[in-house]
């Protein structure tokens, strides 16, 4: 193969790759927006952990603001154990306990605090696996908070469409068997275009057309 169509090759695969990126992003957002149906009746399934407002801390006259901002900060981690002990991805089939620690707020979601409110942050920068550093800001005071723990019930399933699921797995495949480089921007949806980066992928398309002997 010549340097001018290997070239050619490569732009129309990463604009084929760009495209796919972009279907895929579209029908998740698809999936999302078919919304849920309500149970005849709720089911069990294990745990919900959350945090909530410290009952001597609740006493005092901060109580009010501190449950605003947890409004803000606070998230739910479901496990089957009451004890939040899992089975992880990396955990060589050994039970590890599930961490859980309070949101952070972006730089838009923090100007839209009080200035009192904003009062109980403070600015730091984490770095994202893929995308870079990014500026967070973070609750100062989370010993204020402590767990909640209670029975989780499921109210609500997802409306599901075969079609669309059926095309969102075509289109994982293709991107993963082919294109794994461009696989790893899939949940990245802020930064999955605007970070790409062409001479990253042309290295991984060079690999790909190796294992093809295309070159």
């Amino acid at each position: 193969m010549s340097r001018e169509s290997r070239k050619q090759f490569i732009n129309s695969k990463e604009k084929e790759t760009i495209c796919l990126i972009k279907k895929y992003q579209e029908l998740k957002f698809a999936k999302i927006t078919l919304g849920k149906v309500k149970l005849d009746k709720p089911v069990v399934f294990g745990w919900v952990r959350n945090f909530k407002l410290r009952s001597d801390i609740a006493k005092t006259n901060k109580s009010n603001i501190l449950n605003k901002i947890l409004e803000k900060i606070n998230n739910s981690v479901v496990c089957l154990r009451r004890d939040f002990y899992a089975k992880t991805f990396d955990s060589n089939g050994k039970y590890v306990y599930i961490k859980q620690v309070l949101n952070y707020l972006t730089q838009k979601e923090f100007e839209l605090l009080s200035e009192r409110e904003q009062s109980y942050f403070y600015l730091t920068k984490i770095v994202r696996k893929w995308g870079g550093p990014i500026k967070i800001f973070k609750f100062k005071y989370p010993w204020m908070f402590e767990f909640k723990i209670k029975r989780n019930y499921i109210t609500h399933k997802k409306i599901l469409d075969g079609e669309l699921e059926s095309e969102i797995d075509r289109i994982n495949k293709v991107l993963w068997d082919r294109d794994r480089f461009a696989f790893k921007y899939l949940e990245c949806s802020k930064y999955y275009i605007e970070k790409y980066s062409r001479s990253k992928y042309k290295r991984e398309i060079k690999k790909i057309l190796k294992e093809e002997e295309l070159i």
